[in-house]
């Protein structure tokens, strides 16, 4: 019996099938990238990944771009590891922050109001600026918590001025 060996090389298929694969892995990315049953979630939310799908043509597109954020992510903590910072990708706070922050980054791109010149320098930067923006806010949130008596009014906290 002659059976043939799995063989997906790009070299055994046409311009126009590779297109259409790829446009239906990109389609259907938010299905099957954010499938928690699946074991092989991404850490972006279903809108996240569908607006990826907007933007990327191919799978290799949306892997660099996925792969810009996690490097962002892990710079952020390895400047601040003296502080222990860490960035849990799966915290659902985070989740639609990010979501946010790749609209803006979009934005940015089409309106063309920043001239930018390099758009993965752009998008790293951006998701760093995110992730120290976002940890800075929770390490001051828990430091709140365990310090109450530290606790300042607000700046617009009028209740020590008299009319």
């Amino acid at each position: 019996m002659d059976t043939q060996k799995l063989n997906f090389s790009t070299a055994n298929f046409s311009p126009a099938e590779i297109e259409i694969q790829n446009r239906d892995l990109v389609k259907h990315a938010d299905e099957f990238l954010t499938d928690s049953e699946s074991g092989w979630e991404v850490f972006l939310e279903p809108e996240a990944i569908q607006l990826l799908s907007f933007w990327c043509r191919t799978p290799q597109q949306m892997r660099r771009f996925i792969g810009i954020i996690l490097n962002a992510k892990y710079r952020v903590e390895k400047d601040h590891k003296d502080i222990g910072v860490i960035i849990p990708l799966d915290d659902e706070e985070l989740k639609p922050l990010m979501t946010k922050a790749l609209r803006r980054y979009f934005n940015a791109l089409r309106s063309n109001e920043k001239h930018i010149k390099n758009v993965e320098n752009y998008l790293y930067g951006t998701m760093q600026n995110l992730f120290g923006v976002w940890w800075n806010k929770q390490a001051a949130r828990e430091y709140a918590a365990k310090h109450p008596e530290e606790e300042k009014p607000a700046d617009n906290d009028n209740s020590g001025l008299y009319y």
